[in-house]
């Protein structure tokens, strides 16, 4: 599936943010909280020694433009959902979907799109071509993910039967496939690939 993430153009970053910064006094400065996710190439969450991903340097180009000044925040993307919901994030970098325009408002060009596909041992013979090729596999799924409501759906079922094991990072999805503990999980493969090689796995797991 491949999905558009939320992305703003420098002149339409203000009119995306004016609604949760609009009760900030015209002296006080106008200071935006941004989610700086663990999500490599595009985003980092800030840890020393990363570069600071694609996403974070275009925000940090694009944001002062538009007036404001970022606060970069470290956040899991569960969390920054919710925060985003309860008004104490101003900015996410997120998949589009329906539910999500009840509260956030997403800007007109995408950053980028990220293709997401299942991810196996090198040594697996797997094929997957729809979602019931998955029904004898143990499933992973990384908290927060967003996937297709389809998907989505079917994901939940797994969990819910007991069937699937959620994990809060793409790390420990990996170290589960490479230890036999999962069979397949499904995450958008540039990520994937990226966090793959700084593990030096990456000869270990095939993306489908």
């Amino acid at each position: 599936r491949e999905v558009a993430i939320l992305g703003w153009r420098c002149g339409a970053v203000a009119v995306a943010l004016l609604a949760s910064v609009a009760v900030a006094g015209a002296a006080e400065e106008r200071v935006v909280t941004v989610a700086d996710h663990d999500w490599p190439p595009f985003m980092f969450g800030g840890k020393p020694g990363q570069p600071k991903g694609l996403v974070k340097e275009l925000l940090e180009l694009c944001l002062p433009a538009a007036g404001y000044r970022p606060d970069f925040r470290d956040l899991p993307i569960r969390r920054a959902f919710a925060y985003l919901q309860e008004g104490r994030l101003d900015v996410n970098v997120m998949s589009v979907s329906v539910e999500r325009q009840a509260y956030a408002l997403y800007g007109s060009v995408p950053l980028f799109t990220s293709s997401y596909r299942p991810v196996v041992r090198a040594s697996s013979q797997v094929e997957v071509r729809s979602a019931p090729d998955l029904d004898p596999l143990r499933l992973g799924h990384l908290a927060g993910l967003a996937y297709s409501p389809e998907f989505l759906a079917y994901v939940e079922g797994r969990l819910e039967a007991g069937t699937a094991v959620t994990a809060t990072s793409q790390e420990a999805l990996l170290r589960m496939l490479l230890a036999g503990r999962l069979d397949v999980f499904v995450i958008p493969r540039e990520s994937l690939v990226w966090r793959a090689r700084a593990m030096g796995v990456a000869a270990r797991v095939r993306v489908l």
